[in-house]
């Protein structure tokens, strides 16, 4: 079966309250898909540079923290 034919086949079961916010998530999904374009652009490295200063924790023991569980 195809997802689109899943996607009619569960619709078909839902409830009114659940298909509104399946909807509301549709709405969304539409307005990411409308800005996500102008965002693809890549960001300049002074930019990132001027974000990374602003920061006022440590990325690289942010890192090494997030990692320990690997070692």
């Amino acid at each position: 079966m195809k997802v689109k034919e899943k996607i009619y086949a569960a619709v078909d079961e839902m409830e009114a309250k659940d298909l509104s916010k399946i909807y509301d998530y549709i709405k969304a999904l539409k307005r990411m898909q409308a800005i996500a374009p102008r965002l693809k652009g890549a960001m300049p490295i002074a930019r990132i540079h001027d974000m990374t200063r602003q920061s006022r924790s440590s990325w690289g023991d942010a890192v090494i923290e997030e990692r320990k569980d690997r070692f």
